[in-house]
């Protein structure tokens, strides 16, 4: 069984409510940045498979060099990061990765996310950009980067990477 809608919505909120530097969107744009935070909460904390029909499109394309095309390459990177938690896990549950979306900008058909992913408590982590193509209301296409996230104390500036 999936976790509920009432909760997943109120999750999603909170997310989005914690967003930073969010310019001014539509409603348009607004419901995209809360489906975008659906999908990484599904998906990557919930383990909620069912869901990924309702949010990815069937011909899903995906430029990550660690999974293969379709909506079920997302339950594969899912499997695959928990993989990379689960021998540092120490949390309550199955092992997760955190991902805290720190931006979530806009401009169809592309939406585009920040965000500082973590494996286990005290692990410094990696700062990720995802880019999404919408298709018909729905995730068809993704590409990433992703660079481990420096110690502070490595950082040529004070600004942080977030």
């Amino acid at each position: 069984m999936g976790i509920d809608r009432d909760q997943l919505n109120a999750e999603v909120d909170k997310v989005y409510n914690n967003l930073q530097d969010q310019p001014q969107q539509t409603r348009i744009q607004i419901s995209l940045v809360k489906k975008v935070i659906e999908l990484h909460l599904v998906v990557f904390k919930h383990y909620d498979f069912d869901k990924i029909s309702e949010l990815v499109h069937s011909e899903y394309k995906q430029h990550s060099p660690l999974v293969g095309d379709g909506p079920g390459s997302l339950v594969d990177v899912a499997k695959l990061v928990k993989s990379w938690a689960s021998p540092k896990w120490t949390g309550v549950g199955e092992a997760r990765v955190t991902m805290d979306l720190k931006r979530v900008f806009v401009n169809e058909p592309f939406v585009i996310v920040q965000h500082h992913t973590t494996r286990w408590e005290g692990d410094q982590g990696h700062h990720v950009i995802d880019i999404y193509r919408i298709k018909d209301g729905k995730f068809a296409e993704h590409w990433e980067s992703v660079m481990d996230v420096p110690e502070d104390d490595k950082l040529q500036h004070s600004n942080g990477l977030f």
